[in-house]
């Protein structure tokens, strides 16, 4: 069986706790980010845990487009190690 992970990328609101739920409820695996990480350092988590999907509310868009950059630089290198 293969899993998906998803990532929440949010403050601890209503919205996470939907997430939350909605998330393992579907049967994925829930990764929380740590948003006072770094970007490059959010990125490398996320790459580490195999996120394919993230959930952000739009207060972290500044951060998301670093993290996306990043996490696509990441990836990029590790496959051509």
């Amino acid at each position: 069986m293969c899993w998906t992970t998803v990532a929440t990328f949010a403050w601890n609101t209503q919205e996470h706790v939907e997430a939350y739920y909605a998330v393992t409820c579907s049967g994925a695996v829930l990764h929380t980010a740590n948003l006072r990480l770094h970007p490059e350092q959010v990125a490398w988590t996320m790459n580490h845990a195999g996120d394919r999907v993230v959930a952000s509310g739009s207060y972290g868009l500044p951060d998301n487009r670093k993290i996306t950059e990043a996490k696509a630089e990441q990836s990029e290198n590790d496959k051509n190690d």
